[in-house]
């Protein structure tokens, strides 16, 4: 903004007091005095210019603002818009999380039926091993039972038509020195298939217990000849007996080497009176 200076020319409607025609006036004369009415004037006019500079600066700085205000408005929007994606994606994650956690409580509970269904069930597994187990003991001692008048005899050759009774009764007069036409058998015969490569082991059933405890009596005293002859006499057990005595005997034999006793009760090795328990 800019103003510009008219100079100030005194215009006078009157004549001055004194003079009845214009024409009458004196010829004003130079002078080197200014009035006071003049300062005045130029006091004004450089005051207006002053505040008319100012104001253009003013203008400038309202402009500049006005600038900077316009930036800071976009700027603003642009983080609302920020904001209101944050708050879009935290409502989003909330609600997953709140989905989640109902989830999550959910699969707790289930987990926790399902851990006391496994508690209930390992507790009938483990009642049902107990009697699992106990009829299995109770299964070998029956068994155990029907074989206790029984002996097996190993080595002797097979022949065709052969009676095993007889064959028996004559090993035992043989190796064992003993009479045996008078002992009397409620069975003989042959055990496993005709593939064997060696002679098939024989069982027999004795009708007294007395004269088959004096035939493994014998068989004891004699066991190392009949080792040497490829022959033997021993104990009818059950088959998850012999099992569980053939899987001990290695133990067996590094306990006797080292000079400790050995005994087999049933099932259980016994070293040097107390039962032998595998290490883990």
């Amino acid at each position: 903004m800019s103003y510009q200076q008219t100079p100030f020319v005194p215009q006078f409607v009157q004549s001055p007091p004194g003079y009845t025609n214009m024409t009458q006036i004196p010829p004003v004369l130079p002078s080197t005095t200014v009035p006071p009415w003049a300062n005045a004037m130029m006091d004004e006019i450089k005051s207006i210019k002053t505040a008319v500079t100012k104001i253009d600066s003013v203008e400038k700085t309202v402009n500049m603002i006005n600038k900077k205000f316009s930036e800071l408005e976009v700027k603003v929007t642009d983080i609302d818009k920020r904001v209101a994606e944050v708050e879009k994606s935290c409502t989003f994650i909330s609600s997953g999380f709140e989905s989640n956690a109902k989830e999550l409580k959910q699969a707790k509970t289930e987990i926790g039926k399902l851990q006391k269904s496994c508690g209930e069930y390992e507790t009938k597994v483990k009642s049902m091993d107990n009697e699992i187990q106990t009829l299995n003991n109770r299964l070998t001692e029956a068994e155990s039972r029907s074989m206790r008048n029984n002996l097996i005899f190993y080595g002797i050759k097979e022949q065709p038509m052969e009676n095993c009774e007889n064959q028996v009764k004559q090993f035992i007069k043989d190796k064992l020195d003993i009479d045996a036409d008078s002992m009397l058998f409620d069975r003989a015969h042959r055990m496993g298939n005709d593939s064997a490569k060696k002679p098939r082991p024989i069982v027999v059933r004795f009708n007294y217990y007395k004269e088959r405890e004096t035939v493994l009596s014998k068989a004891f005293d004699a066991k190392d000849a009949l080792k040497a002859d490829g022959s033997g006499v021993s104990i009818q057990r059950p088959k998850n007996v012999r099992d569980a005595r053939k899987s001990l005997y290695n133990v067996v034999k590094v306990e006797r080497e080292k000079g400790n006793t050995t005994k087999f009760i049933g099932d259980k090795l016994y070293v040097n009176g107390v039962l032998y328990v595998p290490p883990q």
